[in-house]
Protein backbone atom coordinates (compact mmCIF):
# COMPACT_ATOMS: atom_id res chain seq x y z
CA UNK A 1 0.00 0.00 0.00
CA UNK A 2 0.94 3.59 -0.51
CA UNK A 3 1.22 3.96 3.31
CA UNK A 4 1.96 1.59 6.63
CA UNK A 5 1.20 2.36 10.30
CA UNK A 6 3.46 1.46 13.21
CA UNK A 7 3.78 1.92 16.79
CA UNK A 8 0.03 2.24 17.47
CA UNK A 9 0.06 4.76 14.61
CA UNK A 10 2.41 7.08 15.79
CA UNK A 11 4.37 6.35 13.17
CA UNK A 12 3.41 6.88 10.12
CA UNK A 13 5.94 5.51 6.86
CA UNK A 14 4.72 7.30 3.68
CA UNK A 15 5.12 6.10 -0.04
CA UNK A 16 5.11 9.23 -2.13
CA UNK A 17 7.38 8.31 -5.04
CA UNK A 18 4.68 6.28 -7.00
CA UNK A 19 6.25 5.66 -10.06
CA UNK A 20 10.32 5.66 -8.60
CA UNK A 21 12.49 4.13 -10.67
CA UNK A 22 9.89 3.40 -13.48
CA UNK A 23 8.16 1.10 -11.23
CA UNK A 24 4.66 1.89 -12.00
CA UNK A 25 1.40 0.67 -10.92
CA UNK A 26 1.67 1.18 -7.06
CA UNK A 27 0.21 2.87 -4.69
CA UNK A 28 1.24 6.44 -2.94
CA UNK A 29 0.16 8.72 -0.21
CA UNK A 30 0.14 11.79 1.47
CA UNK A 31 -0.61 12.75 5.38
CA UNK A 32 -2.57 15.96 5.55
CA UNK A 33 -2.29 17.41 8.83
CA UNK A 34 -4.25 20.48 9.73
CA UNK A 35 -3.81 23.13 12.47
CA UNK A 36 -7.44 23.20 13.99
CA UNK A 37 -6.99 18.99 14.12
CA UNK A 38 -3.64 18.22 15.47
CA UNK A 39 -2.59 16.18 16.05
CA UNK A 40 -4.46 14.14 14.45
CA UNK A 41 -4.12 13.63 10.82
CA UNK A 42 -5.51 12.19 7.28
CA UNK A 43 -3.89 9.73 4.64
CA UNK A 44 -5.02 9.74 1.31
CA UNK A 45 -3.93 6.85 -1.01
CA UNK A 46 -3.26 7.36 -5.09
CA UNK A 47 -3.16 4.93 -7.31
CA UNK A 48 -0.18 5.89 -9.46
CA UNK A 49 -0.46 3.83 -13.15
CA UNK A 50 2.67 3.15 -15.00
CA UNK A 51 3.58 6.44 -16.36
CA UNK A 52 3.81 4.93 -19.92
CA UNK A 53 0.11 4.45 -19.85
CA UNK A 54 -0.60 8.31 -18.33
CA UNK A 55 1.29 9.68 -21.13
CA UNK A 56 -0.44 7.23 -23.59
CA UNK A 57 -3.93 8.34 -21.97
CA UNK A 58 -2.99 11.41 -22.46
CA UNK A 59 -1.91 11.92 -25.60
CA UNK A 60 -4.85 10.07 -26.97
CA UNK A 61 -7.62 12.00 -25.31
CA UNK A 62 -9.56 14.43 -27.97
CA UNK A 63 -9.63 16.84 -24.76
CA UNK A 64 -6.17 16.23 -24.19
CA UNK A 65 -6.72 15.37 -20.74
CA UNK A 66 -9.24 18.00 -19.81
CA UNK A 67 -12.82 17.28 -18.23
CA UNK A 68 -11.85 13.72 -17.26
CA UNK A 69 -12.43 12.19 -14.23
CA UNK A 70 -8.69 10.81 -13.64
CA UNK A 71 -9.92 9.10 -10.27
CA UNK A 72 -12.14 7.10 -12.73
CA UNK A 73 -9.56 6.78 -15.69
CA UNK A 74 -6.86 5.50 -12.33
CA UNK A 75 -9.64 2.92 -10.95
CA UNK A 76 -10.02 1.42 -14.65
CA UNK A 77 -5.81 1.59 -14.90
CA UNK A 78 -5.47 -0.37 -11.70
CA UNK A 79 -7.06 -3.14 -12.82
CA UNK A 80 -5.43 -3.47 -15.73
CA UNK A 81 -2.20 -3.13 -14.30
CA UNK A 82 -2.08 -4.31 -10.60
CA UNK A 83 -1.43 -7.98 -12.09
CA UNK A 84 1.09 -7.30 -14.24
CA UNK A 85 3.14 -5.11 -12.04
CA UNK A 86 2.15 -7.49 -8.65
CA UNK A 87 3.93 -10.34 -11.11
CA UNK A 88 6.64 -7.72 -12.52
CA UNK A 89 7.43 -6.45 -8.31
CA UNK A 90 7.92 -10.26 -7.50
CA UNK A 91 10.31 -11.09 -10.12
CA UNK A 92 12.37 -7.96 -9.17
CA UNK A 93 11.92 -9.48 -5.51
CA UNK A 94 13.28 -12.87 -6.64
CA UNK A 95 16.68 -11.24 -8.28
CA UNK A 96 16.96 -9.17 -5.34
CA UNK A 97 16.58 -12.32 -2.91
CA UNK A 98 18.78 -14.25 -5.27
CA UNK A 99 21.39 -11.46 -5.78
CA UNK A 100 21.68 -11.46 -1.37
CA UNK A 101 21.85 -15.10 -1.36
CA UNK A 102 24.85 -15.12 -3.68
CA UNK A 103 26.77 -12.22 -1.90
CA UNK A 104 26.37 -14.00 1.63
CA UNK A 105 27.01 -17.30 0.09
CA UNK A 106 30.69 -17.33 2.05
CA UNK A 107 28.40 -16.01 5.57
CA UNK A 108 26.04 -18.55 4.47
CA UNK A 109 28.26 -22.07 4.39
CA UNK A 110 30.31 -20.68 7.24
CA UNK A 111 27.60 -20.57 9.53
CA UNK A 112 26.04 -23.64 8.40
CA UNK A 113 29.70 -25.60 9.17
CA UNK A 114 30.00 -23.48 12.56
CA UNK A 115 26.58 -24.41 13.56
CA UNK A 116 27.46 -28.17 12.26
CA UNK A 117 23.34 -27.90 10.71
CA UNK A 118 24.99 -30.92 8.35
CA UNK A 119 24.43 -30.83 4.57
CA UNK A 120 21.00 -30.44 4.60
CA UNK A 121 18.23 -28.32 6.02
CA UNK A 122 14.66 -28.73 7.16
CA UNK A 123 12.78 -25.86 5.25
CA UNK A 124 12.06 -24.21 8.46
CA UNK A 125 16.01 -23.99 9.11
CA UNK A 126 17.24 -22.83 5.88
CA UNK A 127 14.62 -19.88 6.39
CA UNK A 128 16.03 -19.35 9.28
CA UNK A 129 19.73 -18.97 8.67
CA UNK A 130 18.99 -16.76 5.14
CA UNK A 131 16.49 -14.54 7.24
CA UNK A 132 19.19 -14.22 9.97
CA UNK A 133 22.18 -13.51 7.35
CA UNK A 134 20.85 -12.58 4.50
CA UNK A 135 17.76 -10.34 4.77
CA UNK A 136 14.48 -11.40 6.97
CA UNK A 137 11.59 -9.36 5.33
CA UNK A 138 11.55 -11.78 1.92
CA UNK A 139 9.45 -14.57 1.99
CA UNK A 140 12.04 -17.14 1.90
CA UNK A 141 9.78 -20.17 2.33
CA UNK A 142 7.86 -18.81 -0.38
CA UNK A 143 10.97 -19.14 -2.57
CA UNK A 144 12.04 -22.31 -1.80
CA UNK A 145 8.73 -23.83 -2.78
CA UNK A 146 9.18 -21.67 -6.38
CA UNK A 147 12.34 -22.27 -6.59
CA UNK A 148 11.80 -26.20 -5.99
CA UNK A 149 14.94 -25.78 -3.33
CA UNK A 150 13.47 -29.25 -1.64
CA UNK A 151 15.11 -32.67 -2.48
CA UNK A 152 12.89 -35.98 -2.30
CA UNK A 153 13.18 -35.84 1.84
CA UNK A 154 11.58 -32.52 1.28
CA UNK A 155 14.93 -31.09 2.85
CA UNK A 156 17.33 -28.32 1.08
CA UNK A 157 20.77 -29.55 0.14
Amino acid sequence: RGFAKEHDGRCVTVFSASNYCGNGGNYGAVIVIAAQNFPRYEVFEHFAAPLKEMASLIKNSPEKGAGKDWNEIASAQQKETSEASAVDRAAKQRIRMITCIIEKKPQLYSHILDMSLGTSLTVDAWVEVVSELVEGNHAWAEAAEEWELKDANGKIE
